[in-house]
């Protein structure tokens, strides 16, 4: 005999809902709720404390738990699936309401659970229409949400009065007849928790495999915004440039146009690449996500090149137009300057001489130095008097040209005389200084050697002190060589100082130091492994409420403490401290993470949430939805 069980319209129906709400859950990255507000875009920074403020009333005056969800994008999705998907990955119920709003999509979704569905749907559209929608097109985010949160409270009150029976929106799934036929039913049930059982393990599978992916879609999507708005921008600048090239030729003719003219054809090359990747991204030859991303990433990298190159002629040019407002000042002052080097001169050249007793390697890097500031000085003397002969001609451009060249000379002549004095002063303070240099690290070689042969034990020292001596006896050598190079035998003299100062302080590392060290270790792992293990047990417990930060910090603090023992078992106890310390540190911040997750859950208003919780949270409640999205 074969029993013949048909599914009811009703529980058939509540299956593919299931599956319909489960669906964009795993087409999209659905955000974990954070608390109250989760703003994932920034816009409502400022307005928290209002925002909550507004959250708690509402809690308190009308039982109704308010979540707010800013996100830039829902990734295709409509937003009433986007937040339904909230509503089901975040076990929203009970008394529960989530206002979602995706910025840069202009959309948003006011959800609400089952246990609100005394408030109609025109109440509901009157919510949307009169408190969300005016202030979210004005710009102001903040004021949308207390709004709304006002609103809310106002139509929950109005909700008081006996419900008819009617469900807005068709809310909740038909309950069976609790007569006769019961048997009829209890296969179709078996059904449904068998199909939602697979469903479940598909949206896992899903997720675990996507996420990955999508997280790089997400990260890919900002950066090909990124590179179209770069590559139209410096195509705009390629073009303003290559009109520039005519002004500047005219202004200031070919010398001081080339340039230019070689920044814009460079720009030109690195704007036709950039546009040659582009062209790729958009043939009909699909890329993988990887290559894609290096893709944008070049465009960016060749349009900010093609700017820059750009940015430091506009620069120039700008600096060109300024010099020729100025020149006439410019060319006033070039006499006194020129008589203020000129007084300098003398004191320059006994600097320059005094240098002559010592190596030709102390002389070298100022050689010809006198001679080129001589040149540059009488150069800016006839440019200016050229530049002054241009305006009284009546021709500026020109007299801006000859100012320029009469600082570009007076500049590097001071810098040429600014030189020679100070390679004389640095000279001769070596020389004063080289003796003492030496005698210092005669000293703490001594005090090393002493400290050694009493710490026949010492653990450092031996490498550090060999090379101390070393780079002594090269001191003493370049101190007494003829001619000599002074600064180069201070310089050895300071190294042999630092390498036998840092000689003496390994050599003084005696065992009492250690024991300190090693103690230290062995506590901080005490410490460390009990936090790490305090915070696993949590997890344990809570798991239904924790989410992917304090299961991350979680496991990188496992991965400190087992490479702090590796390091410990090493006898690298400096480091073993080091690590152990941040294991500590991170299995803190996993459980105050963890902990403040459970807080929100347990906490948060929506019913069945704590006992989920405790339980793996394994099974979210299903609760009806009745809503309004439109277009910011």
């Amino acid at each position: 005999m074969h029993a013949h069980v048909q599914l009811s319209r009703p529980l058939l129906a509540a299956l593919i809902a299931l599956v319909v709400l489960v669906q964009p859950a795993a087409a999209a990255t659905i955000p974990e709720i954070q608390g109250p507000i989760t703003d994932e875009t920034g816009v409502l920074e400022g307005g928290e404390d209002e925002i909550e403020q507004a959250i708690e009333e509402l809690l308190e005056t009308r039982n109704v738990q308010l979540w707010v969800v800013f996100v830039p994008t829902t990734d295709e999705l409509p937003a009433q699936q986007f937040a339904e998907g909230i509503a089901a990955g975040n076990s929203l119920g009970g008394n529960d309401a989530l206002l979602l709003v995706a910025i840069e999509d202009r959309t948003y979704y006011l959800w609400r659970s089952r246990d609100l569905e005394s408030i109609s749907q025109d109440e509901s559209d009157a919510i949307v229409v009169d408190a969300l929608e005016p202030r979210l097109r004005d710009g102001d985010f903040p004021g949308a949400v207390v709004a709304t949160a006002e609103a809310l409270g106002e139509a929950t009150a109005s909700g008081d009065e006996p419900a008819t029976g009617e469900q807005p929106n068709g809310g909740g799934f038909e309950q069976p007849s609790a007569g006769g036929g019961g048997g009829g039913i209890l296969l179709p049930l078996v059904l449904i928790v068998g199909g939602i059982g697979l469903i479940g393990w598909w949206v896992v599978r899903r997720r675990a495999a996507g996420r990955e992916a999508e997280e790089r879609d997400r990260r890919t999507g900002r950066l090909a915004r990124e590179a179209n708005a770069v590559l139209i921008a410096t195509d705009e600048r390629v073009r303003d440039a290559v009109q520039e090239i005519g002004f500047v030729e005219a202004e200031y003719g070919e010398p001081e146009v080339a340039p230019l003219r070689a920044a814009a054809a460079q720009a030109r090359e690195e704007l036709r690449a950039a546009f040659a990747v582009r062209q790729r991204l958009d043939d009909a030859e699909p890329e993988t996500p990887e290559q894609r991303e290096a893709m944008l990433n070049e465009i960016v990298a060749r349009s900010r090149k093609a700017q820059e190159a750009l940015d430091k002629e506009a620069a120039r040019i700008q600096s060109l137009r300024d010099l020729e407002r100025d020149a006439p000042k410019i060319l006033e002052a070039v006499p006194a300057r020129i008589a203020a080097l000129e007084a300098r001169i003398p004191t320059a050249r006994a600097a320059w001489d005094a240098l002559g007793r010592y190596a030709p390697a102390t002389r070298a890097p100022v050689a010809g130095d006198m001679e080129e500031a001589e040149k540059g000085i009488e150069g800016a003397r006839q440019a200016a008097q050229r530049g002054t002969t241009a305006l009284a001609g009546g021709n500026r451009r020109a007299a801006a040209r000859e100012a320029r060249v009469a600082e570009q000379g007076l500049t590097g002549a001071t810098a040429l005389l600014d030189a020679v004095e100070k390679r004389a002063a640095s000279a001769s303070d070596a020389e004063a200084r080289v003796a003492d240099e030496i005698a210092q690290a005669e000293a703490d070689l001594e005090a090393a050697r002493e400290a050694r042969r009493e710490l026949a034990d010492a653990p450092g020292g031996g490498t550090t002190l060999a090379a101390a001596e070393t780079a002594l006896r090269q001191a003493r050598a370049a101190a007494s060589a003829v001619p000599l190079d002074p600064i180069a035998a201070r310089r050895a003299a300071t190294e042999a100082v630092r390498l036998s100062q840092a000689a003496l302080a390994e050599v003084r590392q005696d065992a009492e130091q250690h024991a300190r060290l090693e103690a230290a270790v062995e506590a901080s792992l005490v410490n460390a492994q009990a936090d790490v293990e305090a915070v696993t047990d949590f997890i344990a417990t809570h798991r239904g409420s924790v989410g992917r930060r304090a299961r991350t910090r979680l496991a990188e603090a496992d991965r400190a403490l087992e490479h702090a023992f590796e390091l410990r078992d090493r006898g690298d106890l400096r480091d073993a401290l080091e690590t152990a310390t941040r294991a500590e540190r991170l299995a803190e911040q996993a459980l105050e993470i963890a902990d403040d997750e459970w807080d929100q859950w347990a906490g948060g208003g929506a019913v069945g949430a704590a006992a989920g919780a405790r339980a793996g949270a394994r099974i979210s409640p299903v609760s009806s939805s009745a809503g309004s999205s439109a277009a910011c």
